[in-house]
Parts: C-alpha cells; sequence; structure tokens
C-alpha cells in the first residue's frame, strides 16, 4: 500500500485530507516541518502532501529537504 505524508498547521484541514486518503492509501500526520521530518525518517513515504505557510519552517522548507535527501518521494 502506498504511503502518502500530509503536513498541515491547521488540524480541521490535515484531518480531512488524510481521511479521504485514508480510503485507499496508508496516511501519515504531522503539524509541522519538524514532525513531518521524524516521519519521513521512520516511514518509507511514497507520497508529500504540504502546506505551503507554516509557522516556523516553511512547506517550501520541507519540500527542499525532500527533494535533497529522499529524492525519490513525489
Amino acid at each position: 500500500m502506498k504511503k502518502i505524508l500530509v503536513v498541515e498547521d491547521i488540524l480541521s484541514i490535515r484531518t480531512a485530507i488524510t481521511d479521504l486518503l485514508n480510503v485507499n492509501y496508508q496516511t501519515f500526520s504531522a503539524g509541522n516541518y519538524e514532525s513531518g521530518i521524524e516521519i519521513l525518517k521512520n516511514e518509507s513515504i511514497d507520497l508529500l502532501i504540504t502546506d505551503i505557510k507554516m509557522p516556523g519552517k516553511s512547506g517550501l522548507d520541507l519540500i527542499k529537504y525532500v527533494r535533497e535527501f529522499y529524492p525519490n518521494i513525489l
């Protein structure tokens, strides 16, 4: 089963996205950059869905990190 990581700081949006995706995919969710990184270290993620504007490091920072260290993640 494909694994998707959803990183979104607003809980209601994060929950809505993961609930929709849980039907066909194994989903993981994080509320910020740091939590997303921890999940990436422990799971073999296939797809990243991230909010761009978040407190602290942004979704763009997360995308840059993923491109550098996990280039196979879409």
